[in-house]
C-alpha cells in the first residue's frame, strides 16, 4: 500500500469524523502535520516543489478551517 492511498484513507475517515462531530478533527489536523513533515523535509533535501507539497498545503489551509469550524461551532453551543 503506498502512502498516498494510506493518507488518503486517513483523511477521508478524518473529514467524515469532522462531518459527525466539528471539534473531532485532531486525526485530520495529526496526518497533515505528518504529511507536511514529509513534504517539507523532501524539500528541504532536493530543493523541489512536487505536487504532493501543494496537496499538503491545501490540506493544511482545510485543518485551518476545520480548527475554526469547531470553535464557532463550541461558541454557538455555549
Amino acid at each position: 500500500m503506498g502512502f498516498g492511498l494510506l493518507f488518503g484513507v486517513v483523511l477521508a475517515y478524518g473529514a467524515y469524523q469532522v462531518s459527525q462531530d466539528p471539534s473531532n478533527y485532531w486525526l485530520t489536523v495529526g496526518a497533515t502535520l505528518v504529511l507536511a513533515f514529509v513534504v517539507g523535509s523532501f524539500f528541504f533535501r532536493t530543493g523541489q516543489l512536487t505536487p504532493a507539497a501543494q496537496i499538503a498545503a491545501v490540506a493544511s489551509g482545510m485543518v485551518m478551517r476545520c480548527v475554526v469550524r469547531s470553535k464557532l461551532a463550541t461558541k454557538q453551543q455555549a
